[in-house]
Protein backbone atom coordinates (compact mmCIF):
# COMPACT_ATOMS: atom_id res chain seq x y z
CA UNK A 1 0.00 0.00 0.00
CA UNK A 2 2.87 2.25 0.93
CA UNK A 3 4.82 1.43 -2.43
CA UNK A 4 1.64 2.52 -4.31
CA UNK A 5 0.96 5.76 -2.73
CA UNK A 6 4.61 6.91 -3.09
CA UNK A 7 4.38 5.98 -6.88
CA UNK A 8 1.00 8.13 -7.34
CA UNK A 9 2.60 10.85 -5.29
CA UNK A 10 5.87 10.77 -8.07
CA UNK A 11 3.71 10.84 -10.91
CA UNK A 12 1.48 13.43 -9.59
CA UNK A 13 4.82 15.67 -9.04
CA UNK A 14 6.06 14.87 -12.10
CA UNK A 15 2.64 15.70 -13.85
CA UNK A 16 2.82 19.24 -11.88
CA UNK A 17 6.71 19.87 -13.24
CA UNK A 18 6.17 18.16 -17.07
CA UNK A 19 2.45 19.69 -17.66
CA UNK A 20 1.83 22.94 -18.41
CA UNK A 21 -0.67 25.01 -16.29
CA UNK A 22 -3.00 25.01 -19.12
CA UNK A 23 -6.02 27.03 -19.68
CA UNK A 24 -3.98 29.64 -22.16
CA UNK A 25 -6.40 29.62 -25.06
CA UNK A 26 -3.45 30.40 -27.83
CA UNK A 27 -0.21 28.54 -27.57
CA UNK A 28 1.85 31.24 -27.83
CA UNK A 29 0.11 33.61 -24.95
CA UNK A 30 -0.92 37.31 -25.98
CA UNK A 31 1.71 39.87 -25.05
CA UNK A 32 0.02 41.83 -21.91
CA UNK A 33 -0.80 45.30 -22.71
CA UNK A 34 0.76 47.23 -19.83
CA UNK A 35 0.73 50.56 -20.58
CA UNK A 36 4.22 50.71 -20.06
CA UNK A 37 6.02 52.62 -22.98
CA UNK A 38 8.95 51.27 -24.45
CA UNK A 39 12.60 52.12 -25.12
CA UNK A 40 15.15 51.11 -27.45
CA UNK A 41 16.85 49.80 -24.03
CA UNK A 42 14.43 46.42 -23.48
CA UNK A 43 15.53 46.00 -19.83
CA UNK A 44 14.43 49.70 -18.60
CA UNK A 45 11.10 50.90 -18.28
CA UNK A 46 9.61 54.07 -17.39
CA UNK A 47 7.42 52.80 -14.50
CA UNK A 48 6.82 49.89 -12.91
CA UNK A 49 4.00 47.51 -14.14
CA UNK A 50 1.00 47.06 -11.92
CA UNK A 51 -1.76 45.18 -11.70
CA UNK A 52 -4.67 46.94 -12.63
CA UNK A 53 -8.37 46.06 -12.83
CA UNK A 54 -10.16 45.85 -16.29
CA UNK A 55 -11.32 49.34 -17.62
CA UNK A 56 -15.17 48.76 -17.78
CA UNK A 57 -15.87 51.99 -19.53
CA UNK A 58 -13.85 51.27 -22.80
CA UNK A 59 -16.27 49.71 -25.01
CA UNK A 60 -15.61 46.16 -25.81
CA UNK A 61 -14.35 45.38 -22.72
CA UNK A 62 -14.93 41.59 -21.54
CA UNK A 63 -15.42 41.22 -18.18
CA UNK A 64 -14.96 37.74 -16.59
CA UNK A 65 -17.48 36.54 -13.95
CA UNK A 66 -15.62 34.27 -12.32
CA UNK A 67 -17.45 31.02 -11.52
CA UNK A 68 -16.51 27.69 -10.57
CA UNK A 69 -18.25 26.29 -13.65
CA UNK A 70 -15.97 29.06 -15.82
CA UNK A 71 -12.55 27.48 -14.18
CA UNK A 72 -13.64 24.05 -14.51
CA UNK A 73 -15.36 21.79 -17.09
CA UNK A 74 -18.16 19.30 -16.39
CA UNK A 75 -15.16 16.52 -17.99
CA UNK A 76 -12.62 15.90 -14.78
CA UNK A 77 -8.80 15.62 -15.78
CA UNK A 78 -8.06 12.33 -16.63
CA UNK A 79 -5.33 11.70 -14.33
CA UNK A 80 -4.56 13.12 -11.11
CA UNK A 81 -2.31 16.64 -11.73
CA UNK A 82 -3.88 17.60 -15.18
CA UNK A 83 -4.64 20.60 -15.47
CA UNK A 84 -6.14 21.39 -19.09
CA UNK A 85 -9.58 22.18 -17.46
CA UNK A 86 -8.57 24.98 -16.03
CA UNK A 87 -9.11 28.24 -17.60
CA UNK A 88 -5.84 31.12 -17.22
CA UNK A 89 -6.47 34.21 -18.54
CA UNK A 90 -4.10 35.24 -21.44
CA UNK A 91 -4.10 38.78 -20.64
CA UNK A 92 -2.03 38.02 -17.38
CA UNK A 93 1.07 40.94 -16.87
CA UNK A 94 4.43 39.84 -16.38
CA UNK A 95 4.24 40.51 -12.21
CA UNK A 96 0.88 38.85 -12.52
CA UNK A 97 2.44 35.60 -14.22
CA UNK A 98 4.71 35.66 -11.65
CA UNK A 99 2.38 35.67 -9.02
CA UNK A 100 0.71 32.81 -10.59
CA UNK A 101 3.61 30.54 -11.40
CA UNK A 102 4.77 31.10 -7.13
CA UNK A 103 1.28 30.84 -5.87
CA UNK A 104 0.97 27.37 -8.01
CA UNK A 105 4.44 25.85 -6.62
CA UNK A 106 3.24 26.82 -3.38
CA UNK A 107 -0.35 25.41 -3.95
CA UNK A 108 0.34 22.01 -5.39
CA UNK A 109 3.52 21.89 -2.66
CA UNK A 110 0.56 21.89 -0.45
CA UNK A 111 -1.50 19.38 -1.67
CA UNK A 112 1.24 16.66 -2.48
CA UNK A 113 3.73 16.94 0.56
CA UNK A 114 1.45 18.88 3.64
CA UNK A 115 -2.12 17.45 2.39
CA UNK A 116 -1.34 14.45 0.98
CA UNK A 117 -4.01 14.88 -1.44
CA UNK A 118 -4.25 15.89 -5.61
CA UNK A 119 -6.07 18.50 -7.23
CA UNK A 120 -8.47 16.55 -8.74
CA UNK A 121 -9.57 15.94 -5.09
CA UNK A 122 -9.73 19.65 -3.76
CA UNK A 123 -12.01 20.69 -6.50
CA UNK A 124 -14.98 19.66 -4.86
CA UNK A 125 -14.48 21.85 -1.57
CA UNK A 126 -15.24 25.02 -4.49
CA UNK A 127 -18.85 25.29 -3.88
CA UNK A 128 -19.05 29.15 -5.00
CA UNK A 129 -17.25 31.50 -5.94
CA UNK A 130 -19.48 34.54 -6.21
CA UNK A 131 -18.54 37.99 -6.53
CA UNK A 132 -14.61 37.87 -6.35
CA UNK A 133 -14.35 41.44 -6.81
CA UNK A 134 -12.87 42.75 -3.43
CA UNK A 135 -10.68 39.64 -3.65
CA UNK A 136 -9.50 40.56 -6.43
CA UNK A 137 -8.38 44.32 -5.50
CA UNK A 138 -6.83 43.02 -2.57
CA UNK A 139 -4.72 41.02 -4.82
CA UNK A 140 -3.76 43.37 -6.95
CA UNK A 141 -2.99 45.50 -4.08
CA UNK A 142 -0.34 42.78 -2.80
CA UNK A 143 0.96 42.43 -5.84
CA UNK A 144 1.79 45.76 -6.39
CA UNK A 145 3.46 45.70 -3.19
CA UNK A 146 0.73 47.41 -1.08
CA UNK A 147 0.67 45.86 2.29
CA UNK A 148 -2.44 44.72 2.97
CA UNK A 149 -3.89 42.90 6.29
CA UNK A 150 -5.61 38.93 6.11
CA UNK A 151 -7.94 38.13 8.83
CA UNK A 152 -8.95 35.03 10.41
CA UNK A 153 -12.20 34.52 12.10
CA UNK A 154 -13.75 31.45 14.24
CA UNK A 155 -13.84 29.44 16.63
CA UNK A 156 -10.74 26.51 17.81
CA UNK A 157 -10.44 24.97 14.57
CA UNK A 158 -9.42 28.38 12.47
CA UNK A 159 -7.27 29.13 16.49
CA UNK A 160 -5.09 26.18 15.65
CA UNK A 161 -6.49 23.23 17.88
CA UNK A 162 -5.02 20.07 16.69
CA UNK A 163 -1.87 21.43 14.79
CA UNK A 164 1.57 20.30 16.01
CA UNK A 165 3.12 23.94 15.31
CA UNK A 166 1.87 27.78 14.20
CA UNK A 167 2.97 27.00 11.31
CA UNK A 168 1.09 24.20 9.94
CA UNK A 169 -2.51 25.86 11.31
CA UNK A 170 -4.93 26.64 8.60
CA UNK A 171 -4.26 30.63 9.22
CA UNK A 172 -0.21 29.57 9.42
CA UNK A 173 -0.77 27.74 5.72
CA UNK A 174 -3.31 30.17 4.16
CA UNK A 175 -0.99 33.65 5.07
CA UNK A 176 2.24 31.92 4.12
CA UNK A 177 0.83 30.95 0.61
CA UNK A 178 -0.43 34.31 0.35
CA UNK A 179 3.23 36.13 1.47
CA UNK A 180 4.70 33.64 -0.96
CA UNK A 181 2.31 34.35 -3.92
CA UNK A 182 1.33 37.95 -4.21
CA UNK A 183 4.10 40.26 -4.59
CA UNK A 184 6.37 42.18 -6.80
CA UNK A 185 9.25 40.36 -8.01
CA UNK A 186 12.24 40.90 -6.07
CA UNK A 187 10.40 41.87 -2.85
CA UNK A 188 8.99 39.40 0.05
CA UNK A 189 5.70 39.47 0.69
CA UNK A 190 4.82 41.41 3.54
CA UNK A 191 0.82 41.13 4.30
CA UNK A 192 0.06 41.46 8.03
CA UNK A 193 -2.04 38.71 9.42
CA UNK A 194 -4.80 38.99 12.67
CA UNK A 195 -6.17 35.35 14.18
CA UNK A 196 -8.86 36.54 15.40
CA UNK A 197 -10.12 32.62 16.64
CA UNK A 198 -10.82 31.29 19.94
CA UNK A 199 -11.75 27.91 20.97
CA UNK A 200 -14.79 27.10 22.39
CA UNK A 201 -16.75 30.53 21.03
CA UNK A 202 -20.55 30.36 20.09
CA UNK A 203 -21.21 32.21 16.96
CA UNK A 204 -22.84 34.89 18.84
CA UNK A 205 -19.80 34.79 21.27
CA UNK A 206 -17.53 35.30 17.70
CA UNK A 207 -20.43 37.94 16.69
CA UNK A 208 -19.74 40.16 19.85
CA UNK A 209 -16.23 40.60 19.94
CA UNK A 210 -15.40 40.71 16.15
CA UNK A 211 -15.25 44.57 16.58
CA UNK A 212 -12.15 44.26 19.34
CA UNK A 213 -10.39 41.60 18.04
CA UNK A 214 -10.69 41.88 14.16
CA UNK A 215 -12.30 45.27 12.79
CA UNK A 216 -9.95 47.24 15.23
CA UNK A 217 -7.30 46.07 12.58
CA UNK A 218 -8.82 47.02 9.85
CA UNK A 219 -8.36 43.97 7.79
CA UNK A 220 -8.84 44.13 4.35
CA UNK A 221 -10.01 40.37 3.60
CA UNK A 222 -11.19 37.81 6.10
CA UNK A 223 -11.63 34.38 5.98
CA UNK A 224 -14.22 32.79 7.87
CA UNK A 225 -14.20 29.42 9.65
CA UNK A 226 -16.57 28.34 12.20
CA UNK A 227 -17.98 24.83 13.57
CA UNK A 228 -19.60 25.02 16.44
CA UNK A 229 -23.40 25.91 15.92
CA UNK A 230 -25.62 25.37 19.14
CA UNK A 231 -28.56 27.32 17.78
CA UNK A 232 -30.15 27.00 14.33
CA UNK A 233 -32.03 30.46 14.43
CA UNK A 234 -29.42 32.40 16.53
CA UNK A 235 -26.32 30.82 15.12
CA UNK A 236 -27.45 31.76 11.32
CA UNK A 237 -28.28 35.29 12.61
CA UNK A 238 -24.96 35.63 14.02
CA UNK A 239 -23.58 34.36 10.70
CA UNK A 240 -25.23 37.24 8.33
CA UNK A 241 -24.57 40.21 10.81
CA UNK A 242 -20.85 39.04 11.08
CA UNK A 243 -21.07 39.36 6.79
CA UNK A 244 -23.06 42.22 6.73
CA UNK A 245 -21.13 44.29 8.98
CA UNK A 246 -17.77 43.22 7.39
CA UNK A 247 -19.23 44.18 3.66
CA UNK A 248 -20.70 46.92 4.74
CA UNK A 249 -16.87 48.24 5.84
CA UNK A 250 -15.62 47.09 2.10
CA UNK A 251 -13.76 43.82 3.43
CA UNK A 252 -13.17 41.16 1.48
CA UNK A 253 -15.15 38.08 2.65
CA UNK A 254 -14.21 34.28 2.47
CA UNK A 255 -16.28 31.86 3.71
CA UNK A 256 -14.18 28.33 4.41
CA UNK A 257 -16.61 25.40 6.04
CA UNK A 258 -15.00 22.45 8.03
CA UNK A 259 -16.34 19.36 9.67
CA UNK A 260 -15.93 16.73 12.57
CA UNK A 261 -15.34 13.18 12.45
CA UNK A 262 -18.60 12.13 11.34
CA UNK A 263 -18.69 14.42 8.58
CA UNK A 264 -21.45 17.09 10.27
CA UNK A 265 -20.68 20.60 8.52
CA UNK A 266 -22.56 23.46 8.48
CA UNK A 267 -22.69 24.13 4.71
CA UNK A 268 -26.44 23.87 4.76
CA UNK A 269 -26.88 26.05 7.36
CA UNK A 270 -24.59 29.02 5.88
CA UNK A 271 -24.76 28.43 2.35
CA UNK A 272 -28.03 30.57 1.63
CA UNK A 273 -26.61 33.14 3.08
CA UNK A 274 -23.23 33.10 1.67
CA UNK A 275 -24.69 33.06 -1.68
CA UNK A 276 -27.23 35.44 -0.95
CA UNK A 277 -24.61 38.10 -0.21
CA UNK A 278 -22.57 36.36 -3.24
CA UNK A 279 -19.80 35.86 -1.48
CA UNK A 280 -17.06 32.93 -1.95
CA UNK A 281 -17.50 29.94 -0.41
CA UNK A 282 -15.37 26.84 -0.05
CA UNK A 283 -16.15 23.80 1.67
CA UNK A 284 -13.28 21.63 2.55
CA UNK A 285 -16.31 19.22 4.25
CA UNK A 286 -17.53 18.95 0.48
CA UNK A 287 -13.95 17.33 -0.64
CA UNK A 288 -13.81 15.04 2.53
CA UNK A 289 -17.09 13.75 1.92
CA UNK A 290 -17.31 12.94 -1.40
CA UNK A 291 -13.56 11.88 -1.58
CA UNK A 292 -14.81 9.47 1.31
CA UNK A 293 -11.27 10.24 3.32
CA UNK A 294 -11.14 8.22 6.77
CA UNK A 295 -11.14 11.20 9.31
CA UNK A 296 -8.18 9.12 11.28
CA UNK A 297 -5.69 10.44 8.46
CA UNK A 298 -6.72 14.16 9.00
CA UNK A 299 -8.16 14.23 12.40
CA UNK A 300 -6.56 14.91 15.84
CA UNK A 301 -9.68 14.02 17.69
CA UNK A 302 -13.30 13.81 16.93
CA UNK A 303 -13.53 17.40 15.89
CA UNK A 304 -10.06 19.23 15.35
CA UNK A 305 -7.84 18.21 12.22
CA UNK A 306 -4.13 17.59 12.48
CA UNK A 307 -1.53 19.03 10.55
CA UNK A 308 -3.10 16.97 7.44
CA UNK A 309 -6.33 17.94 8.05
CA UNK A 310 -5.07 21.78 8.82
CA UNK A 311 -3.38 21.76 5.25
CA UNK A 312 -6.14 20.26 3.42
CA UNK A 313 -8.48 23.03 4.83
CA UNK A 314 -6.06 25.90 4.16
CA UNK A 315 -5.87 24.27 0.45
CA UNK A 316 -9.98 24.72 -0.12
CA UNK A 317 -9.08 28.19 0.56
CA UNK A 318 -5.88 28.64 -1.35
CA UNK A 319 -7.42 26.71 -4.69
CA UNK A 320 -10.00 29.75 -4.80
CA UNK A 321 -7.27 32.32 -4.51
CA UNK A 322 -5.15 30.75 -6.84
CA UNK A 323 -8.28 31.21 -9.00
CA UNK A 324 -8.55 34.44 -8.44
CA UNK A 325 -4.97 34.86 -9.35
CA UNK A 326 -5.42 33.08 -12.98
CA UNK A 327 -8.16 35.51 -13.86
CA UNK A 328 -6.87 38.36 -12.25
CA UNK A 329 -7.19 41.33 -15.32
CA UNK A 330 -10.37 39.97 -16.27
CA UNK A 331 -12.65 40.39 -12.39
CA UNK A 332 -14.69 43.39 -12.74
CA UNK A 333 -14.21 46.14 -10.25
CA UNK A 334 -18.15 45.93 -9.86
CA UNK A 335 -18.93 44.39 -6.71
CA UNK A 336 -22.32 42.78 -5.33
CA UNK A 337 -24.76 44.67 -3.87
CA UNK A 338 -25.99 44.29 -0.19
CA UNK A 339 -29.53 42.20 -0.22
CA UNK A 340 -32.11 45.01 0.00
CA UNK A 341 -33.40 42.30 3.39
CA UNK A 342 -31.99 39.92 5.57
CA UNK A 343 -31.52 36.55 4.32
CA UNK A 344 -32.88 34.73 7.59
CA UNK A 345 -34.18 35.46 10.78
CA UNK A 346 -33.16 38.23 12.94
CA UNK A 347 -30.00 38.58 10.19
CA UNK A 348 -28.91 42.04 10.75
CA UNK A 349 -29.66 42.23 14.44
CA UNK A 350 -26.18 41.74 15.34
CA UNK A 351 -24.34 43.90 13.49
CA UNK A 352 -23.14 46.47 15.74
CA UNK A 353 -22.64 44.29 18.47
CA UNK A 354 -19.95 44.63 21.24
CA UNK A 355 -19.08 43.64 24.67
CA UNK A 356 -19.21 45.96 27.30
CA UNK A 357 -17.08 45.03 30.53
CA UNK A 358 -15.53 47.14 32.97
CA UNK A 359 -13.49 49.31 30.42
CA UNK A 360 -16.91 50.40 29.09
CA UNK A 361 -18.79 51.57 32.87
CA UNK A 362 -20.16 54.81 30.76
CA UNK A 363 -22.37 52.74 28.94
CA UNK A 364 -24.05 51.27 32.44
CA UNK A 365 -24.75 51.81 35.80
CA UNK A 366 -23.88 49.09 38.49
CA UNK A 367 -25.05 48.02 42.06
CA UNK A 368 -22.67 45.72 43.42
CA UNK A 369 -22.70 43.89 46.64
CA UNK A 370 -19.78 41.21 46.67
CA UNK A 371 -18.65 40.92 43.29
CA UNK A 372 -14.71 41.92 43.09
CA UNK A 373 -12.92 43.48 39.64
CA UNK A 374 -11.52 40.09 37.60
CA UNK A 375 -9.57 39.90 34.35
CA UNK A 376 -10.38 36.61 32.64
CA UNK A 377 -7.91 35.54 29.80
CA UNK A 378 -10.11 34.21 27.20
CA UNK A 379 -6.87 33.99 24.70
CA UNK A 380 -3.64 35.40 24.28
CA UNK A 381 -5.27 38.27 22.88
CA UNK A 382 -8.44 38.74 24.53
CA UNK A 383 -8.61 39.57 28.27
CA UNK A 384 -12.25 40.28 28.98
CA UNK A 385 -12.02 42.88 32.50
CA UNK A 386 -14.74 41.48 34.24
CA UNK A 387 -16.24 40.31 38.13
CA UNK A 388 -15.97 37.64 40.14
CA UNK A 389 -17.66 36.18 43.38
CA UNK A 390 -16.98 32.98 45.18
CA UNK A 391 -19.45 34.08 48.17
CA UNK A 392 -23.19 32.48 47.75
CA UNK A 393 -25.83 35.25 47.73
CA UNK A 394 -23.54 37.79 45.97
CA UNK A 395 -24.99 40.13 44.03
CA UNK A 396 -24.67 42.75 40.66
CA UNK A 397 -27.14 44.90 39.30
CA UNK A 398 -26.24 46.28 36.02
CA UNK A 399 -28.92 48.96 34.23
CA UNK A 400 -28.58 49.60 30.70
CA UNK A 401 -30.42 51.72 28.10
CA UNK A 402 -29.74 52.37 24.47
CA UNK A 403 -29.80 48.55 23.23
CA UNK A 404 -31.47 45.98 21.09
CA UNK A 405 -30.88 42.72 22.23
CA UNK A 406 -28.50 41.49 25.78
CA UNK A 407 -26.27 38.73 26.97
CA UNK A 408 -24.26 37.80 29.64
CA UNK A 409 -20.77 36.39 29.02
CA UNK A 410 -19.89 33.77 31.56
CA UNK A 411 -16.29 32.11 32.46
CA UNK A 412 -16.25 28.13 32.76
CA UNK A 413 -13.62 26.81 34.53
CA UNK A 414 -12.92 24.04 37.11
CA UNK A 415 -13.37 26.28 40.27
CA UNK A 416 -16.81 27.78 39.21
CA UNK A 417 -20.36 27.10 39.62
CA UNK A 418 -23.65 27.72 39.49
CA UNK A 419 -25.40 30.94 38.85
CA UNK A 420 -28.85 32.68 38.40
CA UNK A 421 -29.37 35.83 36.13
CA UNK A 422 -32.12 37.86 34.85
CA UNK A 423 -33.36 40.15 32.62
CA UNK A 424 -36.18 42.65 33.33
CA UNK A 425 -37.69 45.86 32.04
CA UNK A 426 -37.25 48.44 34.41
CA UNK A 427 -40.51 50.30 33.44
CA UNK A 428 -43.02 47.76 33.06
CA UNK A 429 -41.55 45.05 35.88
CA UNK A 430 -41.70 42.36 33.00
CA UNK A 431 -39.22 39.58 33.49
CA UNK A 432 -37.69 39.16 29.68
CA UNK A 433 -35.45 36.35 30.52
CA UNK A 434 -33.39 34.50 33.08
CA UNK A 435 -32.41 31.29 34.44
CA UNK A 436 -30.07 29.15 36.90
CA UNK A 437 -27.09 27.67 34.69
CA UNK A 438 -23.95 25.44 36.00
CA UNK A 439 -20.12 27.48 34.76
CA UNK A 440 -18.00 24.57 36.12
CA UNK A 441 -16.18 22.96 33.18
CA UNK A 442 -13.50 20.66 32.87
CA UNK A 443 -11.20 23.44 31.17
CA UNK A 444 -11.32 27.39 30.88
CA UNK A 445 -13.61 28.69 28.07
CA UNK A 446 -16.07 31.88 27.59
CA UNK A 447 -19.79 30.87 26.83
CA UNK A 448 -22.88 33.42 26.73
CA UNK A 449 -26.40 32.79 28.26
CA UNK A 450 -29.74 32.90 25.74
CA UNK A 451 -30.48 36.20 24.37
CA UNK A 452 -33.11 38.90 25.22
CA UNK A 453 -34.33 41.34 22.18
CA UNK A 454 -36.51 43.72 21.10
CA UNK A 455 -35.50 46.01 23.74
CA UNK A 456 -35.43 49.34 21.79
CA UNK A 457 -36.40 52.12 24.01
CA UNK A 458 -35.99 50.10 27.30
CA UNK A 459 -34.21 50.41 30.25
CA UNK A 460 -33.21 46.73 31.33
CA UNK A 461 -32.15 46.05 34.72
CA UNK A 462 -29.31 42.65 34.70
CA UNK A 463 -29.15 40.61 37.71
CA UNK A 464 -26.50 38.30 38.64
CA UNK A 465 -26.72 36.47 41.86
CA UNK A 466 -23.99 33.98 42.87
CA UNK A 467 -25.15 30.34 44.43
CA UNK A 468 -21.38 29.22 43.57
CA UNK A 469 -18.30 30.54 42.11
CA UNK A 470 -18.69 33.24 39.32
CA UNK A 471 -16.85 34.94 36.75
CA UNK A 472 -18.81 37.96 34.54
CA UNK A 473 -16.67 38.59 31.19
CA UNK A 474 -18.84 41.05 30.12
CA UNK A 475 -22.16 42.37 28.78
CA UNK A 476 -23.19 41.13 25.17
CA UNK A 477 -24.76 43.59 23.42
CA UNK A 478 -26.50 45.36 20.39
CA UNK A 479 -26.44 48.89 20.80
CA UNK A 480 -28.88 51.36 18.72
Amino acid sequence: MKKTLVKILAAFLALTMLIPFAGCQNDTPKKPNSGIEETDDKDKTKETEKEVAPDETKEGTVVKELTVESIYTAKSPTEPGQFDARYVSDKLTKAGKASVERAKKHFFNMVAEEALLTYEMMIPSQLSYGNSARVAEVMRRSINGEKVTIGLLGDSIPAGAGASETSKTLGGQIIDFWNDSFHPEGKEGNAEFVNASIGSNSLLNVCHRMDDDLLSHNPDLVVMTAWSTHDAVYDKAAFESMIARMLDKGIAVIVCIVCDSMGKNNTVLFKEIAEGYSVPFVSWAEAFKKNELMWSEFGSDSIHPNDRGHASIAASVCLYLLSVAENLPEISKKEAEMPAEEITKYGRLFTTATVYDRNDADKYSVENNGFSDKDYAASAFRTYNGWHSANKGDTIVFTVTGIKSIMILFGHDTDLGRVTYSFQDVETGKRLGGATIDNNASYSYTWNTGVARGLEGKTVKVTVKAVEGTVICGLMVTPE
